[in-house]
């Protein structure tokens, strides 16, 4: 179920809108819940390690539940593995190690998600790892396994 799309920030102009997806789930065989919490970035941002924290404190706080934070990163370069940790440390104290799940499309191999029926992974196929020669002939070999 989905349990809310929310903005943190005034959306008077997009460069500082932001949106999250949130989503409500149960444990298998189990009677609780959690939260999954997606964020999609479409540029590379220095600080979204501190921003991804942001937000879960918020969700966490209004929902009181678990929260699974998953941060999609689909820009195309830079190729660099993205941070999937926000830390707060002194010299000789680390005072706060927040974790997140870290989906980078750029590093993702095409032909990994080729066989997948699921049209979403079809799409974000766009965003992966592919050599511009080739990619219009991946694209229509996509498109041909659609077909009936």
């Amino acid at each position: 179920m989905i349990l809310s799309t929310f903005f943190f920030f005034p959306c008077s102009t997009l460069a500082v809108c932001r949106h999250a997806l949130v989503v409500q789930a149960r444990f298998r065989n189990q009677d609780s819940f959690f939260l999954v919490h997606i964020e999609n970035q479409s540029q590379p941002e220095v600080e979204f390690g501190r921003r991804m924290f942001h937000y879960f404190a918020r969700v966490h706080e209004k929902h009181a539940l678990p929260v699974y934070p998953i941060a999609l990163f689909s820009f195309d370069k830079p190729q660099r593995q993205e941070p999937q940790t926000y830390r707060v440390e002194f010299r000789d104290w680390s005072v706060l190690e927040f974790n997140y799940r870290v989906i980078q499309l750029n590093r993702l191999n095409w032909r990994d998600f080729l066989e997948q029926p699921n049209p979403v992974a079809s799409a974000l196929m766009a965003k992966m790892k592919i050599a511009p020669k080739i990619a219009p002939r991946s694209k229509q070999s996509v498109f041909d396994s659609w077909r009936p």
